[in-house]
């Protein structure tokens, strides 16, 4: 194995084990939670005035039934140029409401018809949304750029999971003088059907612990343009990301459920980074 893939090997490793010691942390009554996140291509979180939002639920409440408002968010991609404040993307995110309910009725909830099951292996944790907005700046040749991309997912639990309902990009050069095209979809009203492994319900398959519904259209808007007065006409914005010239940068824009005693989301994310960076590894040596 070669010094590349045996870090990637050890990193797979490590983030296995920080999730196997974390999870039996989580074991014993929490509460569920509902709560959004906002991160750049590495995994930190992008300062947010006002700050990201977090509703829990304690548990041993129920029935639960409960809306929570969530807040709309600009956020900005800043140049990385001698020049400060000069704005090439707009990630736009409409203000919307979440519905979460659960009951303590052994049977479970009724199932939807119209919902999206999030089956037991999700240990009754997911990311009802997720917004990925990309710009990926000038590559290996300094003339000819990439595309910005802008992706919507619904109902993701892991790698590979999940319903992508909008995936387009901004093709890149455009003729001198065209302005770009804005990037944006409208996000139904969606319902989720939450439901819990057999091994809290006495071997009993199919029972819906909870409901979590987008109970709001969203608008996503993802605007690229190098024109500043396209910026100086919009709200002001709430936080911001430094695009790299070269490798360019992005936005991940999650909303996380999660219930009882389960490992976190962005756990089982890492592990698909560490195991995604193995397999590349392999396949270029």
């Amino acid at each position: 194995m070669k010094p590349l893939q045996l870090c990637a090997a050890a990193t797979v490793f490590a983030v296995l084990f920080a999730f196997t010691t974390f999870a039996p942390a989580q074991t014993g009554t929490f509460s569920d939670s509902l709560s959004e996140a906002v991160v750049d291509l590495a995994g930190a979180n992008v300062p947010l005035a006002p700050p990201t939002v977090s509703f829990p639920i304690p548990e041993g409440q129920e029935p639960v039934d409960l809306v929570f408002p969530l807040p709309g968010r600009q956020i900005d991609f800043v140049e990385e140029t001698p020049v400060t404040n000069i704005i090439s993307d707009r990630l736009s995110i409409s203000p919307y409401e979440v519905r979460v309910a659960s009951d303590p009725n052994p049977g479970g909830l009724p199932p939807r018809t119209n919902a999206i099951r999030i089956p037991a292996s999700a240990l009754e944790s997911f990311l009802p949304l997720s917004i990925l907005a990309k710009s990926d700046g000038n590559a290996a040749n300094p003339v000819q750029e990439l595309s910005d991309s802008l992706t919507i997912t619904l109902g993701s639990y892991g790698p590979g999971t999940g319903t992508v309902i909008f995936s387009e990009v901004i093709p890149e050069p455009l003729p001198e003088g065209v302005t770009e095209p804005v990037l944006g979809f409208v996000i139904p009203p969606t319902l989720f059907d939450i439901v819990e492994p057999p091994g809290e319900t006495g071997g009993v398959d199919g029972i819906i612990s909870d409901y979590v519904d987008l109970l709001t259209q969203i608008e996503v808007r993802f605007i690229s343009s190098d024109d500043p007065a396209l910026y100086a006409n919009l709200p002001p914005a709430q936080g911001f990301i430094v695009e790299s010239i070269t490798a360019g940068g992005g936005i991940h824009y999650y909303l996380d459920f999660r219930s009882d005693a389960i490992p976190e989301p962005c756990a089982i994310g890492l592990i698909g980074v560490a195991a995604t960076a193995l397999v590349t590894l392999r396949r270029r040596s």
